[in-house]
């Protein structure tokens, strides 16, 4: 197999859908110049468009934001429905996290925002042609948070509805992880700023709703409803 052969064979196949017909023709002129890289498609946003990227079997579609009237995340969605193994690059966005996270969710792998360079943009198609994400640092972070912030909700949702269906309240759910861990009523007051006799009254009431003897009793028949005990912060009633 000739050099020219095995080129052509790596070369990455990539679709422009890119509004201004200067910028299509002036990025089309450098990725032309690269060996690994084949356009395959270049025009602006029309009713055939998904077609036309679909016909092209591109493996990376690079698009303008402002090649889409209305919002590019509707056509990346298309786009995956049909062809998700597709890389898909946005560039001229604004670094706004809940549309960056639009985009995320939609199937975008490559955000790079307005001062993005001709260097980035042929850097960003290269990353995501080989697997890597691209996308400025901050957002990166923000979608982290994100993903952790929703992590956790998700997390604490089996106790709250085990909380509810043994009618516990958000305080009575906070003072059985401590109860169970051995703290006093004196301990659990200073650790949730709150009164050893409020915390006593929480604990007769808790034990009560449960027909409980003890509070350890208490504790064991709430962890055998399945539910996960977590120390957290105080909370509010």
């Amino acid at each position: 197999m000739s050099n020219t052969e095995g080129s052509e064979r790596i070369a990455v196949k990539l679709f422009m859908l890119i509004e201004s017909r200067i910028l299509r023709e002036t990025l089309a002129r450098v990725f032309r110049k690269r060996s690994d890289l084949r356009v395959v498609g270049e025009c602006h946003y029309s009713d055939s468009s998904l077609a036309d990227v679909l016909k092209s079997q591109c493996d990376v579609l690079l698009i303008d934001h402002s090649a889409v009237n209305s919002s590019p995340i509707d056509l990346v969605t298309r786009v995956m429905a049909k062809s998700p193994d597709t890389g898909i690059v946005l560039f001229g966005m604004e670094e706004e996290p809940r549309e960056f996270l639009r985009a995320v969710q939609a199937g975008v792998v490559g955000y790079l925002p307005k001062n993005a360079s001709t260097g980035d943009i042929l850097a960003a198609v290269r990353s995501v042609a080989q697997g890597e994400a691209v996308c400025p640092p901050k957002l990166f972070f923000w979608l982290l948070k994100h993903i952790s912030r929703e992590a956790l909700v998700t997390t604490r949702m089996p106790n709250h509805r085990l909380g509810k269906r043994l009618g516990l309240t958000k305080r009575q759910q906070q003072l059985a992880p401590l109860v169970a861990m051995g703290m006093s009523n004196k301990e659990i007051a200073s650790h949730l700023n709150l009164s050893e006799y409020t915390v006593k009254n929480h604990i007769y009431r808790l034990m009560k709703q449960l027909d409980a003897d003890t509070r350890y009793e208490a504790v064991e028949s709430i962890r055998a409803s399945g539910f996960t005990f977590e120390t957290n912060a105080a909370a509010t009633d």
